[in-house]
């Protein structure tokens, strides 16, 4: 019957691959935080210059929003919907 080897490392050889584990995750680490700090600059970014309209209205039957209450009820008549129980809607 064979005899199975094992290996065994020297003391040495595990402090680098303990080193080197512990620059991986350092690395990773430092990506994961700048690529959320990234994002959330952006996304701060794009909220703060994003155009606030002074008014949306909304009505039923229709996906899509307008600034005025007259763009929506043209809308509505474009694609034969007929706003009904309380709308159109100053969402604003």
């Amino acid at each position: 019957m064979r005899q199975q080897r094992t290996l065994t490392f020297s003391p040495e050889h595990q402090q680098a691959e303990s080193d080197n584990s512990k620059i991986a995750t350092i690395i990773f680490l430092t990506i994961a935080a700048s690529l959320f700090i990234t994002q959330t600059f952006y996304l701060g970014l794009f909220a703060m210059t994003n155009p606030d309209p002074d008014s949306c209205w909304v009505t039923n039957d229709v996906d899509a929003a307008a600034r005025t209450e007259i763009e929506i009820l043209a809308k509505s008549k474009d694609r034969n919907a007929t706003p009904r129980g309380g709308f159109p809607l100053e969402m604003h």
